[in-house]
């Protein structure tokens, strides 16, 4: 009786067994009866057609194949239930039954007993089944409220900070004298140094500290070299310098005495 107690309500069967045992099969069904029961032999089952889709389906046969499972499954509607119960006495014969119930679209299956019998759930919907989708509507973001305490840039600010900074000390040139201050840091003094002749070693110390007249330059290309330097250039012959080093250039070369 409790093998039965799904069938409160009539529906529709699907009997899975040779023609000799239907009767046996469905003599413990109570009431109500189903609306509608069909018997079909197992090795019949991948030839079966049918435009009805049955709630309920019991299996009694020796070994289900994969294939025969996956027909049994397009047999029945959604949410339908199956009760399989295998004739045989070989254990090889209900090993991965419950993996092959999956692969076929069941949904729950379960062995019931220590025997050879399991059970099974068809999913809630049917393959090839459709739903719409619902559309998501663009609602407006509420606005966010952020807490937030302002600080006075002013107040963290001191005095010392409010000062205005004193400016930078200027470097100190030379007075415009015709001699060199004492500690000369503008280069007048080495080129005072530059501008003495080595020869004059009994002239005065007021002469020596006045400073020879330089050549100035009149192209402006003296210092490059001589494929930059005039025919009548005073530097011709000599290498190239950097500018400013003009008096030290002819000092060198023994020039300085001839202007």
């Amino acid at each position: 009786q409790s093998t039965w107690g799904f069938f409160a309500t009539p529906m529709s069967l699907l009997v899975v067994c040779s023609p000799d045992a239907f009767a046996s099969v469905t003599a413990n069904i109570p009431e109500p009866k189903p609306t509608l029961t069909v018997n079909v032999a197992a090795e019949d089952l991948l030839s079966f057609q049918s435009t009805t889709k049955f709630d309920r389906a019991i299996v009694r046969a020796t070994n289900l194949s994969q294939e025969q499972l996956n027909a049994i499954s397009k047999l029945l509607n959604p949410e339908a239930v199956l009760n399989i119960s295998l004739t045989t006495t070989q254990q090889d014969a209900a090993t991965n039954v419950s993996g092959r119930l999956i692969a076929a679209g069941f949904v729950e299956p379960a062995h019931i007993t220590t025997t050879f019998e399991f059970t099974a759930k068809t999913a809630a919907w049917q393959a090839g089944a459709s739903f719409p989708i619902k559309k998501r509507t663009n609602q407006p973001s509420k606005p966010v409220t952020i807490d937030t305490e302002y600080i006075d840039e002013d107040a963290l600010l001191d005095e010392d900070d409010l000062k205005k900074p004193a400016p930078a000390a200027k470097k100190e040139a030379c007075a415009p004298t015709r001699k060199a201050c004492k500690n000369c840091t503008c280069g007048r003094a080495e080129q005072e140094k530059a501008t003495l002749t080595l020869s004059d070693t009994t002239a005065d110390v007021d002469d020596l500290a006045k400073p020879t007249e330089l050549p100035k330059s009149s192209c402006g290309n003296c210092a490059l070299g001589d494929a930059f330097r005039c025919a009548g250039c005073p530097f011709l012959g000599l290498p190239p310098f950097e500018k400013g080093q003009e008096g030290q250039v002819l000092l060198a070369a023994g020039r300085l005495t001839d202007l």
